[in-house]
């Protein structure tokens, strides 16, 4: 069965290799050199009614955070896309609503990780939402849904979660 998602390489002196995490474990011996052992990391568990809120802005991300509970689905929220990364890792989304301008990794990198990530993984592309005060000339050629304008309305998000999370 092939690995689904990253190669993590780790190598040690030692003749023995422990299965201590989940994926799928190989080790190979060559001479003159450490024992290597090589594992994929298993997919994230997508969830259905998961939304992922990247914002540097605290205020924002908050904000976005209380409408998601009280609209009845779940949220993670990352201050960056690198943190996002990190998250949607362990539980995939299936909507983002990020900023386009953070510091680390900004929405356009963010973007194009998910989409390499999607593929790896065979996961479907989580619908992308930018909320950016930037011009639209910003995303031009991004892979987004849709795109809007901050200061933003809270009925015009609650719609967006109903469009894109309804069962």
């Amino acid at each position: 069965m092939p690995p689904t998602g990253f190669a993590l390489v780790r190598r040690w002196n030692t003749t023995k290799a422990e299965e201590d995490h989940k994926g799928e474990v190989t080790v190979e011996r060559e001479p003159n050199m450490t024992d290597s052992a090589m594992w994929a990391a298993p997919a994230p568990m997508r969830a259905a009614r998961l939304v992922l809120i990247v914002d540097d802005e605290r205020s924002i991300a908050e904000a976005l955070d209380q409408v998601v509970e009280l609209a009845g689905y779940q949220s993670l929220v990352a201050s960056n896309g690198k943190e996002a990364l990190e998250l949607a890792s362990q539980q995939w989304p299936a909507l983002v609503l990020s900023d386009i301008m953070m510091p680390v990794m900004d929405g356009h990198k963010l973007v194009a990780a998910l989409s390499t990530h999607a593929a790896q993984w065979h996961l479907p592309m989580p619908a992308i939402v930018l909320l950016t005060a930037a011009s639209p000339r910003a995303v031009f050629g991004m892979e987004v849904a849709v795109v809007v304008s901050k200061p933003f309305d809270i009925d015009t998000i609650e719609a967006l979660l109903h469009r894109f999370l309804a069962d």
